[in-house]
């Protein structure tokens, strides 16, 4: 996906993109709620 995206766009461009996505998905593994405080909830 990013390799078709690279090919199109340049090295750069991917690069950043695969930062960028990178950096989302830890914010929200900071962001979310342990499931000792969401419990049953938490696997939804």
């Amino acid at each position: 996906m990013i390799g078709a995206y690279a090919d199109r766009r340049g090295r750069k461009p991917a690069v950043l993109l695969s930062m960028w996505l990178m950096a989302f998905s830890a914010l929200i593994l900071v962001v979310t709620p342990p499931y000792a405080q969401l419990g049953i909830m938490a696997p939804a």
